[in-house]
């Protein structure tokens, strides 16, 4: 009996989830309320025609994401699975969502997964929050759940999300201004209105690469150069 790596077939089916994301990516062709919890020039690009890259470790952690996310799913009844909080409404004032887990209908619930260790809300990422409290916001819900999955340490870690009414109001009127501003940025071919965020620029799928350098392939021209940590 012989066992060996095979590159091969390792990198064929690397390039199948990639085409595979892509191909899901393309297929937005509108402004999500996720797009309003991260840079919105990442949506800008996305609208305006560029494809992101997905590299080797954000296929492997979307595919352990969403594993995951299926297995919490599945402990709860369907009607409560993905829901669309504005499915009735007007098409000109939706704000496509699908929450994870709607939670008895009254709880929304937001699936994460992380190689961060997530004790505190503190330490809970800001876009995370900013999705969740959307969530809350679209639902006109007060409370809501946070459940992120370690996946170096394989433990659960929940966190509850109390907003007030005025919370709210003030939540769905920033997705709101955020949506009217990446549609009209889009429709004028022109990011500049757009403010972009420095933090996610190390990590962010149109970043100028060095594959894509050599390729002379296009990149996100809001790119910003992350600063060096001081030794």
């Amino acid at each position: 009996m012989n066992i060996y790596y095979d590159s091969e077939l390792s990198k064929k089916l690397e390039g199948m989830f990639r085409a595979k994301f892509q191909e899901a990516e393309e297929e937005r062709m509108e402004v999500h309320l996720s797009d309003l919890c991260k840079c919105p020039i990442k949506c800008f690009n996305r609208l305006t025609g560029h494809k992101s890259e997905f590299d080797s470790k954000s296929i492997g952690m979307m595919l352990i994401g969403m594993v995951g996310q299926e297995m919490f799913q599945s402990l709860f009844p369907e009607e409560q699975r993905e829901y669309e909080p504005d499915a009735e409404l007007p098409e000109g004032m939706r704000i496509p969502a699908h929450i994870d887990i709607f939670m008895d209908m009254e709880f929304p619930s937001e699936i994460k997964w992380s190689r961060r260790k997530i004790f505190r809300g503190s330490d809970v990422s800001p876009s995370w929050i900013l999705q969740l409290s959307g969530y809350l916001a679209r639902t006109h819900k007060l409370i809501g759940y946070m459940i992120i999955l370690n996946v170096i340490s394989a433990t659960i870690h929940c966190f509850k999300m109390i907003m007030t009414e005025e919370d709210i109001v003030r939540r769905n009127a920033e997705l709101i201004e955020g949506k009217a501003q990446i549609v009209l940025a889009v429709s004028r071919g022109d990011a500049s209105t757009l403010e972009p965020w420095p933090k996610d620029c190390k990590y962010c799928d149109y970043r100028p690469t060095r594959k894509k350098k050599k390729a002379g392939e296009w990149f996100c021209p809001h790119y910003i150069v992350p600063k060096r940590k001081k030794t």
